[in-house]
């Protein structure tokens, strides 16, 4: 057998091995998997990884483009690749960052419990490094866009405008299943209140990933952290603190922050800008990219 054949036979194995490598990964390790292939997108679209310093340890943010800054926060147990799907309409006219929160994706503290004022200090550092003295718009998910309000509220931070992703800050009424299942059936459940009718279609590989992501991810770090959380949560009244433009991007299919969570922010942001999504839901920028990025965009220029 000549050296050339042995050499394809030879490269044909390593390709064989490499795409059974990635099946396994992928049907192993759904959740990561995606995650993975989320942040190289970030890549392909040309953000640069940069490290952030700060007193919880070092944040990871993705940074790309120039003008106006746009500073996005993902919600609990995600990672900054969430926005993946949604930024290339963004691409023109802005200075994007993805912040990977304390405790989640590449960012630190590693180990441990994750107090709220441990993610919020990160948050509120990586923040004002990437403003640089000038004035940013934050766009948070969920547990992002809790941690946007409370910083919109503090004045040393050039906080210009927030829009806010089925989440904020005022006490939710939610009373459905536990964020950290143990069992396939209660992660389809979460499936369910998170994403709607959709969630049912959630293959069981996917369900069984989401119950071990509830033992040892983000949800159970801050999820051990419980008692930090309600100093930071607010009255209705609080919202006034907020000074600055404030625009809704809400999916209507959300059973955690679902649509009346919405109407009690509106009614303290009587000039909110808000846009619902029909058979969206809590993560309306993975699940509907295509009118979230329409709606961000509207937005971001009211």
């Amino acid at each position: 057998m000549s050296g050339w054949i042995k050499a394809l036979i030879f490269l044909a194995v390593l390709v064989c091995a490499g795409v059974v490598g990635l099946l396994w990964a992928f049907f192993r390790h759904p959740l990561a998997f995606n995650a993975a292939w989320e942040r190289w997108g970030l890549r392909l679209q040309g953000f640069h990884r940069q490290l952030v310093s700060t007193s919880v340890g070092p944040l990871v943010a993705w940074v790309r483009g120039t003008g106006p800054t746009v500073v996005f926060l993902h919600g609990a147990g995600d990672q900054a690749g969430t926005w993946s799907r949604i930024t290339p309409s963004l691409a023109k006219g802005y200075r994007l960052v993805l912040l990977d929160l304390p405790g989640h994706g590449g960012s630190s503290p590693k180990h441990g419990p994750l107090p709220l004022d441990v993610v919020l200090a990160g948050t509120r550092q990586a923040v004002a490094w990437v403003a640089q003295g000038q004035p940013v718009v934050l766009v948070g998910n969920s547990l992002g866009a809790w941690l946007a309000c409370l910083l919109a509220a503090e004045p040393s931070l050039p906080v210009r405008g927030l829009v806010l992703v089925n989440g904020g800050p005022i006490q939710g009424h939610y009373l459905g299943p536990t964020l950290a299942p143990a069992t396939r059936q209660q992660a389809r459940e979460v499936m369910r209140v998170l994403m709607g009718p959709a969630g049912e279609r959630v293959p069981g590989f996917v369900l069984d990933d989401v119950v071990r992501q509830g033992r040892r991810g983000p949800i159970p770090r801050l999820l051990a952290a419980l008692d930090s959380w309600q100093p930071y949560v607010w009255g209705r009244e609080k919202l006034s603190d907020i000074g600055v433009p404030v625009g809704l991007v809400w999916g209507e299919a959300d059973q955690v922050f679902d649509r009346s969570y919405a109407d009690q922010l509106l009614r303290s942001f009587p000039n909110a800008q808000v846009f619902f999504l029909p058979r969206c839901g809590h993560v309306p920028q993975r699940q509907c990219p295509k009118p979230f990025a329409e709606a961000l965009t509207s937005a971001l220029n009211p």
